[in-house]
C-alpha cells in the first residue's frame, strides 16, 4: 500500500522532532554532567584566569585527589604540562632535600645600600686585612705531625675538607637507608640523651622495624648528609662511609687531646661513643680523667657490625637499628696476645672558655677584663707537648656584663632594631679585632713555638657553630617556618629550609614584609656573629700560616636547630598551636639543665651532622696525612705513621734530643 505523500510528509516531520527530542536529552545529561564534574573540581581547584599561563608550573593536578588539589590551591593554578615536564627537577628546598651550598650568610634579602650590608661588609674587609697583617713572619711547611711537607699538599687536603662540609644537601630517608653507618649509641653523658629520653618517653622498649612500620626515631636522624658530587673527581677513590676500624686502626698508639669550651665536651663523648663498644667513666668537663680508645674495637675486628653499633652496650635508649643494619651480635672475646692494639691510645679533655695557656689566666677565679664575665681556662701546655693530636675550639667572646665596661655601655644603646642590627655587627666585629685576634694568635705561637712545643704535633681546629635561639620554640606563627608539619617528641622545631640569611639570624621571623623588626635575643646574635667573623678569618688566614687544618662545622649544622638538648624539653612542636598552659620559648617555665640549652646537640646528632664533619674530617686529614694518597707514598706514610712501626710524641722528642747531642759531639 503506498501512501500519499501528504502522510509521509507528516511521518518524516514527527521522526525529525524525535531524533532532535533525543537530540537534546543527550546534550542536556552531557551538559549537566560537565556541570556536576565542574562543580567537583571547583571544591578545589579556582578557575584559571586570563594570565594563568605566566604561573609556576606545578606537578599537582593528578587523580584530583583532594588533598594535593587542596596544596594546590593555596599555590595558585595548576598547569596541566605535568605530563610534558615530569623528568624536570623542583630545586625549591623543602623538608623532604634541604641545599646547603655557602658558610657565609647572603644579604641578598636586603637592600645594597642597607647600613647593615655596609657594616657587614666593612666587618669582614677590616678583620681579613688585620689578619693578614698580623700573622707575619715565616709559616708552616705542610701539616706538622703528618706525612703532609708541602703547602700544595696541605691546600689540596684543605680544599677537599672545606668541600664535602660546605657544599652539598641534607636529604630525608624515611627508611633510614644510610650509607654504611647507623646511629650513633651515646653512652656517656646523660644530658646528650635527652632528645630520645623525650621521643621514647613512657615506652619501656623500642623494637626495631619489622618492615611494616616505619623506622621509628625522632624525625631528624632520618636525614644523611650527601656532599656535592663536584668534591669528588672522577680520578680521586670513591668517597667511603665512615668506618670505626678504619679510624682506630689510623688513630692507634696516638695520644689525643681536646681542648675548648663545653661544646668541645660534647665532642669528647662523641669520641668516646665511636671508639668503644662500652661506657668510660668521666667525671664531667672539669674533672675529666684520661681514656683508653679503639681497644674493643680493634679487638672485635668485624667492620659491618662495628659500623651497625650492633656490639655496643645500650646504657640509655635503646634505639632500634636502621632496615639495614645487620642484626645484633654478642661482643667477642678480647684476643690474648703480648702487646694491647691500642696501648698508648688515649684521649683527654681540657676545658678552657677562652683557650688560654699562660699561668695568669688559668687562676680559677679568672675574670676576662673586658667583658666582667667568669672564664673557665684549666691548664693544659703540659698536656699538649705530651699529645700527638691536639684539637682547638676558642668560643666566641660573651657580651659584656652590663655596668663593667662604661664606654661599651654608652655606645651600645639604639633606638630602632635597624639600628642595633649595626651596632651588633660593628660590636662582633670591634670584640674580634681587640680581644679574640690577639688571644687567637697568642694560643697559635706558643703551640707552634719549637722551644716551648714539639714542633711535629698535628694541631686541628674544630670550628665553631652557632646558637639557635628557636630551639625550644613549640610553635610558629602561620605562614613562618615549612610547609610541612613536623611531630618529633624531642628535637624541638624543624630544620630551616636553607642556610640562615644575615637578616634571619639578626631578626625574628615575621609574617609579613610591613611587619615592625623584632630582635632576636641579643647574647645570642652576637655569639653568631662572632662566629661567621672568627670561622671567616681563621679558615682563610690563620690555621694556613700555622699548618694546621680547618674543621667546617658551621655550616652543615646551619640548618640544624632541631634535636639540641634545649628542644629535649620543650613541648612537641606543632605548627600554628600554642598551648597557653605551658611556658613558650626556650623551656620556658620547666626546670631543667637542658632548658635554654640552645648551642650542645644531643647525640646522635641531627642526620649524624656531628659525626660525619668532626669525626669524618678527622678520618679524611688521618687518611691523608698518614695514609698518603698515592700508592707508593700511601705504604711508606703507614709504615712511618700507623700500627706498630709508629713512634709517638715522647719518642719523637728522645730522638731529636739523641740527634742533637750527636751533632753537638
Amino acid at each position: 500500500m503506498v501512501l500519499s505523500s501528504s502522510k509521509s510528509r507528516a511521518i518524516q516531520l514527527r521522526q525529525l522532532a524525535g531524533g532532535t527530542l533525543l537530540v537534546v536529552l543527550l546534550y542536556i545529561v552531557v551538559k549537566l554532567g560537565s556541570t556536576a564534574l565542574s562543580v567537583t573540581r571547583d571544591k578545589h581547584l579556582p578557575k584559571p584566569s586570563s594570565t594563568s599561563f605566566l604561573r609556576p608550573i606545578h606537578d599537582s593536578l593528578a587523580d584530583a585527589d583532594p588533598l594535593v588539589a587542596t596544596a594546590a590551591q593555596d599555590q595558585g593554578w595548576v598547569s596541566p604540562l605535568k605530563k610534558r615536564l615530569a623528568g624536570r627537577k623542583d630545586d625549591a628546598p623543602s623538608l623532604a632535600r634541604i641545599p646547603v651550598t655557602n658558610s657565609l650568610p647572603s644579604t641578598a634579602d636586603l637592600a645594597p645600600s642597607a647600613p647593615l650590608v655596609k657594616a657587614y661588609d666593612d666587618a669582614f674587609n677590616s678583620l681579613s686585612a688585620l689578619a693578614a697583617s698580623s700573622v707575619g713572619g715565616k709559616g708552616a711547611k705542610g701539616v706538622p705531625g703528618t706525612g703532609i711537607s708541602t703547602n700544595e699538599e696541605r691546600t689540596v687536603l684543605q680544599e677537599h675538607l672545606d668541600c664535602i662540609s660546605s657544599n652539598g644537601e641534607w636529604v630525608l630517608d624515611e627508611d633510614g637507608g644510610r650509607e654504611g653507618a647507623g646511629l650513633t649509641v651515646h653512652k656517656h653523658s646523660s644530658v646528650f640523651a635527652t632528645c630520645d629520653k623525650r621521643y621514647y618517653k613512657g615506652a619501656s622498649e623500642v623494637e626495631g622495624d619489622d618492615g611494616d612500620h616505619a623506622w621509628d626515631v625522632r624525625q631528624s636522624l632520618k636525614y644523611r648528609w650527601v656532599p656535592s658530587s663536584t668534591c669528588f673527581p672522577t680520578d680521586a677513590p670513591p668517597r667511603r662511609p665512615l668506618s670505626r676500624l678504619e679510624f682506630c686502626t689510623l688513630l692507634a698508639h696516638k695520644s689525643t687531646l681536646l681542648v675548648g669550651d663545653v661544646p668541645q665536651y660534647s665532642l669528647h663523648d662523641l669520641i668516646l661513643d665511636f671508639t668503644s663498644l662500652a661506657p668510660q667513666n668521666c667525671y664531667g668537663d672539669l674533672y675529666c680523667k684520661e681514656h683508653a680508645l679503639c681497644g674493643d674495637i680493634l679487638r672485635y675486628g668485624k667492620p659491618d657490625e662495628l659500623d651497625g653499633y650492633t656490639p655496643d652496650q645500650r646504657i640509655f635508649n635503646r634505639l632500634p637499628p636502621a632496615p639495614f643494619t645487620p642484626p645484633a651480635a654478642h661482643l667477642a672475646p678480647p684476643v690474648k696476645g703480648k702487646k694491647s692494639p691500642s696501648i698508648g691510645t688515649l684521649l683527654r679533655y681540657r676545658r678552657s672558655d677562652g683557650l688560654r695557656g699562660p699561668q695568669a689566666y688559668t687562676e680559677p677565679e679568672y675574670v676576662n677584663p673586658r667583658t666582667g664575665i667568669r672564664e673557665i681556662n684549666q691548664k693544659w701546655l703540659a698536656d699538649a707537648k705530651r699529645s700527638d693530636v691536639v684539637i682547638l675550639s676558642k668560643s666566641p667572646i660573651s657580651l659584656p656584663r652590663k655596668g663593667w665596661n662604661v664606654t661599651w655601655d654608652e655606645w651600645f644603646v639604639w633606638e630602632t632594631p635597624e639600628e642595633a642590627a649595626v651596632k651588633l655587627v660593628e660590636g662582633a666585629k670591634a670584640m674580634t679585632e681587640e680581644v679574640w685576634l690577639p688571644e687567637m694568635l697568642e694560643t697559635l705561637r706558643i703551640t707552634r713555638n719549637p722551644k716551648l712545643s714539639p714542633e711535629d704535633i698535628l694541631m686541628v681546629y674544630r670550628g665553631g657553630w652557632r646558637m639557635h635561639s628557636d630551639c625550644g620554640a613549640e610553635s610558629f606563627p602561620a605562614g613562618v617556618g615549612a610547609d610541612n608539619d613536623w611531630y618529633s617528641p624531642g628535637d624541638g622545631p624543624p630544620p630551616h629550609l636553607s642556610s640562615p640569611s644575615l637578616s634571619a639570624l639578626i631578626f625574628q621571623p615575621s609574617t609579613s614584609p610591613t611587619s615592625p623588626k623584632v630582635l632576636r635575643p641579643i647574647h645570642t646574635v652576637f655569639h653568631n656573629l662572632q662566629t661567621i667573623f672568627q670561622n671567616h678569618i681563621l679558615r682563610t688566614t690563620l690555621l694556613p700560616h700555622f699548618g694546621v687544618p680547618y674543621l667546617d662545622i658551621e655550616t652543615p649544622m646551619s640548618v640544624w636547630r632541631s634535636g639540641m638538648v634545649g628542644g629535649s624539653v620543650a613541648n612537641p612542636f606543632a605548627y600554628g598551636l600554642v598551648d597557653q598552659t605551658h611556658g613558650h620559648g626556650n623551656g620556658a617555665g620547666l626546670r631543667s639543665p637542658a632548658s635554654g640549652d640552645c648551642l650542645r646537640y644531643c647525640l646522635p646528632s641531627p642526620g649524624m651532622g656531628l659525626e660525619e664533619a668532626f669525626l669524618g674530617g678527622l678520618m679524611q686529614i688521618f687518611e691523608r696525612g698518614w695514609g698518603g694518597a698515592g700508592a707508593e707514598k700511601g705504604e711508606r706514610r703507614r709504615k712511618e705513621w700507623v700500627g706498630e712501626g709508629f713512634n709517638d710524641i715522647r719518642q719523637r722528642e728522645k730522638m731529636r734530643g739523641a740527634s742533637r747531642g750527636g751533632d753537638e759531639k
